[in-house]
């Protein structure tokens, strides 16, 4: 069992991949705490989710308490919430619209307060929401990968993308030509409210590609045409949250909870809600956002397309872009994201950096490198 100076161990609670998880008190004053031992080299890690949950002001986020070094690991101690995972709760039932209206009003508050302070979750699901049914209060926990806005780099390939990959949005597949920010959380709420009115996910794919694929290109049923008993304006906000480009969802979580308490009020003294209501009236961000386009490279655009479509009846090509640096010879390539996610296809990309003129093939071996890594964690009947 774990042994922390000045706090008192009761037991274990679960494992992951990279970390340990224990209940227990401080001896001081009895604070009941939770433990988050870290596998292995993550100091960075715990060093980071410590900084970050120390930025966020909210009764609904978990608080820090300190930051330990344990032998040669780290120990990330926080207060122990009164509750347990929405998981638990639901339980794979539906849950009634006024209920998730409260929930999710509960997530999307304190969620602002989280992108308030600049931090983009990452791994919004039921299990990182805990509630305490009795006082009706929602928290947030596990930050481990969470990262501050401006910092969460676009995603790595699927097979090492961070998150959870049933409530992952579509840019944080590695996939997308879409970077990661606060409206990728809003599309992990989107699955979370989407499972919590019907008693399932938007996608069942058991194989973790398919999933990908589906968080990608497919349009899951909306929630009124498996529950008709569900809000036709409820079930428009689960949509608009799971539009695949983040330019069409909620732009920020304070704008969602608007909508949602115009939701709760009309079900209380109506016990209906207005279908013709407008959406995201009051979705202003206070952010400058550019749109996730490339510009004056309509004949570079249909070039690639057409290689594409010619690879894909069969033939073989090599693409190569030349031009002075910086002016988005990296970025062209993205516009085949979609085609390629639709037809399941691999995207061998990399640059030859001057910096490496020494080693004439470095960048065919880069190219390479990345097209087998994305065969290799593919499915097995792939690699015959």
């Amino acid at each position: 069992m774990l042994s922390v100076d000045g706090y008192v161990v009761w037991q274990r609670i679960h494992e992951t991949s990279h970390s340990e998880v224990y209940a227990g008190a401080r001896k001081a004053d009895g604070l009941r705490v939770i433990f988050k031992l870290y596998r292995g080299r993550m100091a960075a890690r715990a060093q980071r989710e410590f900084e970050l949950l120390e930025r966020i002001h909210s009764d609904a986020v978990v608080r820090p308490v300190e930051l330990r070094a344990h032998q040669d690991r780290h120990i990330l101690i926080v207060e122990r919430f009164a509750g347990y995972p929405l998981s638990r709760y639901a339980n794979g039932r539906k849950l009634s619209p006024s209920e998730v209206i409260s929930i999710a009003l509960g997530i999307t508050r304190s969620l602002a307060a989280v992108h308030d302070a600049r931090v983009i979750h990452k791994d919004l699901k039921l299990g990182n929401v805990l509630i305490d049914p009795e006082r009706k209060q929602i928290c947030i926990i596990d930050f481990g990968i969470s990262a501050e806005f401006g910092r969460a780099e676009r995603s790595e390939p699927p097979q090492s993308a961070e998150g959870t990959v049933r409530y992952m949005a579509p840019e944080q597949t590695g996939r997308m030509s879409y970077g990661v920010d606060f409206r990728t959380d809003l599309y992990s709420l989107g699955v979370m409210l989407y499972e919590l009115l019907t008693g399932q996910p938007p996608f069942w794919n058991a194989d973790t590609l398919e999933l990908i694929y589906a968080h990608i290109t497919t349009q899951p049923r909306p929630v009124v045409q498996i529950d008709s008993a569900v809000p036709l304006t409820l079930s428009r906000i689960v949509v608009k949250l799971l539009q695949k480009d983040p330019e069409l969802r909620y732009q920020t979580a304070r704008g969602l909870a608007v909508d949602l308490e115009h939701c709760q009020k009309q079900l209380v003294a109506t016990s209906s809600i207005d279908e013709d209501f407008v959406l995201g009236g009051e979705d202003a961000s206070d952010r400058l956002r550019f749109p996730n386009k490339i510009y004056g490279r309509d004949h570079e655009r249909a070039e690639i397309w057409a290689a594409f479509d010619r690879i894909s009846r069969g033939g073989t090509e090599l693409v190569l872009l030349a031009g002075p640096a910086g002016i988005g010879k990296s970025s062209l390539p993205s516009v085949l994201h979609g085609r390629l996610a639709r037809t399941g296809g691999y995207l061998a990309q990399a640059k030859f950096d001057r910096d490496l003129r020494a080693r004439p093939y470095a960048g065919f071996a880069a190219a390479f490198t990345t097209w087998t890594n994305q065969v290799l964690t593919g499915r097995e009947e792939r690699l015959v």
